[in-house]
């Protein structure tokens, strides 16, 4: 599980550079014990501070873990834990992952059957985003990697559903290069397509800019640019995903660690804004442009109050910050996360069953709500003993 939560912060580490630029000492990251109880509530906290534009380590270091429940061993193996694959790998010395780590024990017979019910139930799902999903995570290699996007992309453009659109666009603007390194089907996909069945959402207008940039078209430009002053949000949907595999309803519960391992899995397929097209132009006041800060401004204001995660929430604030010096709104969207990390720190008294149940339990809540109502609709309740 670590190395899938390490690949998940490493997807969302463009967004650090909306931080203030500061000397930082090389570190190695403490790595999160996930195999006992405090494992899932300090992944789930941590998962969060890696998406925000700030060190993640700094907050994460002071996590307290808790010590194992007295069963642990027993409710290992009820859970799945026992079967799941095992892998080793340790960042370099200056704390980032850059080598897969290895695998030192393959996953056992009754976790490769629980991922494979799993992505049974999915593609059963009467939702069509629950298939795109199994099409994402792919279990088993039955699709080559081509295959794989291009079974995307024509889910894209027979769907009206802008979430379905969202991940295999995200999954094609992944792949650097043109065919024959990007499939030939992510030529189907277009960025006002994709608005178009999100009217009002913010997002794809990210995309738009950044395809302008790309082609030097500074009409389209101005277009995006003007698209996301006047949307009415900025709806990332993270979490979707997540929570269409946290939803199964697993056979017993052995077969949960598989299926919280797939929730961490699909995490970083989910699709990634590029927001540094939109944050180049506003930084230091949009380099003295009163006209593209005023614009620069109103996206901000979209982003921090009309957003659905923390990130979208905190680029909101960065934003505002680049173009009137004023970091109340980023320093707001800090504390929130902060407050977010302590209060799940301590939910660690859970068996391995449970833990694994409250973490899924989230996901489902995300996908339901969105991540930044869910993430205050935590801190409202009180915190498990």
């Amino acid at each position: 599980m670590l190395v899938l939560l390490l690949v998940c912060a490493l997807s969302f580490g463009g967004w650090f550079v909306l931080a203030p630029a500061r000397q930082t000492a090389a570190r190695t990251e403490p790595p999160i014990d996930i195999e006992s109880p405090a494992g899932r509530a300090r992944l789930d906290a941590a998962l969060a501070l890696a998406r925000m534009p700030d060190d993640p380590w700094t907050f994460a270091e002071s996590i307290p873990v808790a010590s194992a429940a007295s069963d642990a061993t027993a409710s290992k193996a009820r859970c799945g834990e026992d079967q799941a694959p095992v892998y080793e790998g340790a960042p370099d010395a200056d704390g980032v992952m850059r080598n897969a780590p290895v695998e030192t024990r393959a996953a056992g017979v009754g976790y490769l059957g629980a991922m494979r019910r799993i992505d049974a139930a999915l593609r059963a799902s009467a939702d069509p985003f629950d298939r795109s999903v199994a099409d994402a995570l792919n279990i088993d290699d039955v699709l080559t990697p081509t295959g794989r996007v291009d079974a995307l992309v024509q889910d894209a453009v027979t769907s009206s559903d802008p979430r379905i659109y969202a991940l295999a666009f995200g999954q094609c603007e992944r792949i650097d290069g043109p065919p024959p390194a990007a499939p030939a089907s992510c030529g189907q996909l277009d960025a006002r397509e994709w608005a178009r069945r999100d009217p009002g959402n913010g997002i794809p207008w990210l995309n738009a800019l950044q395809q302008a940039d790309k082609s030097g078209d500074q009409a389209a430009q101005r277009e995006a640019l003007q698209q996301m002053a006047s949307s009415s949000r900025f709806e990332l949907h993270f979490g979707a995903g997540a929570a269409a595999v946290a939803r199964i309803q697993v056979a017993s519960d052995a077969d949960l660690a598989a299926q919280t391992n797939l929730v961490v899995q699909v995490t970083p397929l989910e699709p990634i804004p590029p927001f540094q097209a939109l944050t180049a132009r506003c930084r230091n006041k949009a380099g003295g442009d009163q006209g593209v800060a005023a614009v620069c401004e109103g996206i901000g204001e979209v982003l921090f109050n009309h957003s659905d995660s923390m990130l979208t929430r905190a680029i909101g604030g960065a934003i505002h910050k680049q173009v009137t010096d004023d970091s109340t709104r980023l320093d707001q969207a800090h504390n929130e996360l902060r407050a977010f990390s302590r209060h799940w720190a301590p939910a660690t008294g859970f068996s391995p069953c449970n833990d694994a149940r409250q973490f899924l339990k989230h996901f489902v809540r995300i996908g339901t709500i969105g991540e930044l109502a869910a993430m205050k609709e935590d801190l409202r309740a009180p915190m498990p003993p």
